[in-house]
């Protein structure tokens, strides 16, 4: 195996890698450690997140939690100083070790890398933390995995988190986020009280067809109200039903937070349960 010296002309960093979707508690976790280790060490704190999954186009994956313009701006949020957002057509076909070696090692001067414990890399998937530790002894950097977090004795995932939200449960979905779900949208049609949203032409996951008190953010300020995740054809729409919001513009972005669950559709109809606290 080659070994390579230092690259001495981009600046000391402390890397984590992954894809994050969703930015959920582990996720978090993670991240926190590498900016705490850089600002301790006086050095960059780099995250790279791999744009999709590597299943991404196939018909098993449900979607994103976050679209990824929202995944960028939420861990920019925890104060990372620089951000990749990588395309995983550039890598899939390398193997670890030229994924280590002729990618971060060429790109990077690595002085920790913070991973957690099921991060996979390389062609096939062959490449795993105990290998990275291994490159890192090699080429003079540390590698530190981090333990997955449990909540009421579950383990906390990306997959388990995209379940809850096809459920409907987005109470559950904000334990385990550590904040409610976030979505960004554009609005294509309103008229009084009513907006109608078009969510970013990524696959992303939606909540089961329903109604959800939820937040919405247009023209500086949260309002509290509705919204209804529906089918229009091919395209899942969003409505939202807010009092005292004043008619925004066509085209717009509007950012919404999810809370929970107050009617689900059953053939058709809108079946409304009891709303807590509201």
């Amino acid at each position: 195996m080659r070994k390579m010296g230092s690259n001495t002309n981009v600046k000391k960093i402390v890397l984590t890698l992954g894809i994050f979707d969703g930015l959920h508690l582990g996720h978090k976790r993670i991240i926190s450690h590498v900016v705490e280790t850089a600002r301790s060490m006086r050095l960059k704190s780099c995250v790279i997140s791999i744009k999709y999954p590597i299943n991404y186009h196939s018909d098993e994956f449900e979607g994103l939690i976050l679209s990824t313009n929202l995944r960028k701006r939420k861990i920019i949020e925890l104060g990372v100083d620089e951000i990749e957002l990588l395309d995983m057509e550039k890598i899939r076909n390398m193997t670890a070790r030229d994924f280590v070696e002729d990618y971060l090692l060429k790109k990077y001067a690595l002085v920790e890398v913070i991973i957690g414990h099921d991060f996979r890399y390389g062609k096939g998937r062959e490449g795993d933390a105990e290998m990275f530790k291994e490159y890192g002894r090699i080429h003079g950097f540390k590698v530190r995995v981090i333990d997955p977090i449990t909540l009421n004795g579950v383990r906390i995932s990306s997959s388990f988190i995209r379940h809850l939200i096809k459920l409907g449960d987005l109470k559950s979905v904000t334990k385990f986020l550590g904040e409610p779900l976030l979505m960004e949208g554009k609005i294509v049609d309103m008229d009084e009280g009513r907006i109608l949203l078009k969510r970013p032409d990524e696959k992303l996951v939606t909540p089961k067809f329903g109604v959800y008190r939820s937040f919405v953010f247009i023209d500086g300020r949260w309002t509290e109200g509705f919204a209804r995740f529906f089918k229009d054809g091919e395209d899942t729409l969003i409505e939202l039903s807010m009092d005292g919001i004043e008619k925004p513009a066509l085209n717009r972005e509007a950012l919404l937070k999810i809370l929970e669950s107050v009617g689900c559709e059953e053939n058709g109809k809108i079946i409304y349960r009891g709303i807590q606290g509201a």
